[in-house]
């Protein structure tokens, strides 16, 4: 089995990405960028690898998408975009300065702990993040 890997570094850059459906393994190291990374319908993601330092990125998952990753974001924001039928769970392992936004919940500061959407246990899709935050805003969106 091929599974090819996308590693994506971008520096003061502006990046907007689509990914196949094919499985694939993604590791992504944007610095001062603004970064758009769609994840489309059924999209087989064997592993993530996100870090984001001093920049805006955007995560985009379809329907039917599935993965277990880490995240680390050092002064900046990242926003996951996912249906109404998939699950996020993060479990912040440090964080300094940092707040965390769920869906129908207010802006609260992120401590080292878990958070989930409140439908996680019953999705047959889920996203599991494993994340590190200094200085960082992240927000769940379920659309």
């Amino acid at each position: 089995m091929n599974l090819p890997r996308f590693d994506i570094v971008s520096l003061n850059s502006t990046v907007d990405l689509t990914l196949p459906a094919s499985p694939f393994q993604l590791a992504v190291d944007s610095s001062d960028s603004t970064f758009n990374l769609n994840i489309p319908t059924n999209a087989g993601v064997q592993s993530a690898q996100i870090v984001s330092n001093g920049g805006i990125m955007s995560l985009n998952v379809e329907a039917g998408v599935s993965f277990i990753g880490n995240i680390a974001v050092t002064s900046g924001g990242l926003t996951i975009t996912v249906p109404q039928t998939t699950g996020v769970q993060i479990i912040v392992e440090s964080t300094s300065n940092s707040e965390i936004t769920l869906p129908d919940s207010s802006r609260i500061t992120a401590d080292a702990t878990f958070y989930t959407t409140s439908n996680f246990g019953e999705s047959d899709s889920q996203i599991l993040l494993n994340g590190i935050l200094n200085a960082a805003a992240i927000r769940i969106v379920q659309e």
